[in-house]
């Protein structure tokens, strides 16, 4: 009877371990997630050495190539979110946002997720093209620096370097003094300048917002050229009486 008796427990409580084997949740599959990625500067301009950082991972998941492509592996539970951040190299700025994958299996055939992130220039090269009127030889000054100067013809191209959104701004020098093309070697250094003819107006400038690419700009002034003023004689004034 006794033996009847431990045989039925060891049953039931056999029967009770597996009972509760067979109503615990199961685990949450991990599922893997492959993504590509596609940092520009501009359209069709990729950025080599930007940096893919998953979650909180203090190491890179991947870094883009020449082409501005990388890839980047993650795993999760089916519509779990990861967020990527792109950090991009020094010469440009990182974006705000990061990008978000959601955890999803994919069926056979099914291409992989492309994320395209822009890396934006910090700074922009500019050429300007500056095109004058009677305004020969000027030299052309940012920033309080000469940068450039007109030809003969009154033209110039100056290369510069700005941050996107800027406004630039150049000054045409027209009081300053214009070297003399063939001095004599017994002149000296102010013997051998020349004052420039006198236009009108004086020292203008020429303004412009830096674009967000590299780009010609182009610029004109026109300039009125004053008549030399003609030194007037007046003769020695006579003395004593006049004939009337």
């Amino acid at each position: 009877m006794n033996c009847k008796v431990r045989y039925l427990g060891v049953v039931a409580a056999c029967a009770l371990a597996v009972g509760c084997d067979v109503f615990k949740p199961e685990e949450p599959a991990v599922v893997p997630l492959r993504a590509e990625f596609t940092v520009t500067s501009d359209p069709g301009v990729g950025v080599r050495g930007a940096t893919l950082r998953v979650r909180k991972q203090t190491a890179a998941a991947a870094v883009t190539d020449d082409t501005g492509r990388a890839r980047v592996e993650v795993s999760g539970t089916e519509g779990e979110r990861v967020d990527v951040e792109v950090v991009c190299p020094a010469g440009y700025q990182s974006p705000e946002e990061r990008s978000s994958l959601t955890i999803r299996k994919l069926s056979e055939g099914s291409r992989e997720p492309n994320f395209a992130v822009r890396c934006a220039p910090l700074y922009r090269s500019v050429v300007v093209g500056i095109r004058t009127e009677n305004g020969q030889n000027l030299p052309v000054v940012h920033l309080g620096k000469q940068v450039g100067q007109t030809d003969a013809s009154g033209a110039a191209h100056v290369l510069l370097t700005v941050k996107p959104g800027e406004q630039v701004t150049l000054l045409l020098d027209t009081q300053s003094m214009v070297a003399s093309s063939s001095p004599k070697p017994s002149q000296s250094a102010t013997a051998s300048s020349e004052r420039r003819p006198r236009v009108r107006p004086e020292n203008p400038t020429l303004t412009f917002r830096a674009p967000d690419r590299n780009e010609l700009v182009l610029l004109e002034q026109k300039f009125v050229v004053e008549p030399e003023k003609k030194p007037v004689y007046v003769g020695p004034r006579l003395a004593g009486p006049r004939r009337i």
